[in-house]
């Protein structure tokens, strides 16, 4: 009878993501945090779905499930459109 001690480590992939917009300098937020502005490059995140959201004051903001998938660059570009007034925020999905 033979003993061995094996440990198991998770593996997380990595992926990358990048967002642009017209006009450039919105806001970006990944999940509910704001990360920075367009354009926007994040490399070696997690591999999973990321709730993206792109929004600058007197245009209509864009959201949507972007999943982040093992060594590709997920490229997002987005065009806003002006509203010329602020638009009220609806409530944001839950994953």
């Amino acid at each position: 009878e033979a003993k061995h001690e094996i440990t198991l480590e998770k593996k997380i992939f990595k992926g990358d993501l990048l967002v642009k917009s017209k006009p450039p300098g919105a806001k970006v937020w990944l999940d509910t945090v704001q990360v920075g502005q367009t354009p926007y490059e994040r490399k070696g995140l997690a591999t999973r779905t990321y709730l993206v959201r792109v929004e600058m004051e007197g245009w209509d903001r864009w959201v949507r499930y972007v999943p982040i998938e093992r060594n590709i660059v997920s490229t997002i570009e987005v065009e806003l459109e002006k509203t010329g007034m602020q638009v009220p925020i609806p409530p944001l999905p839950k994953n």
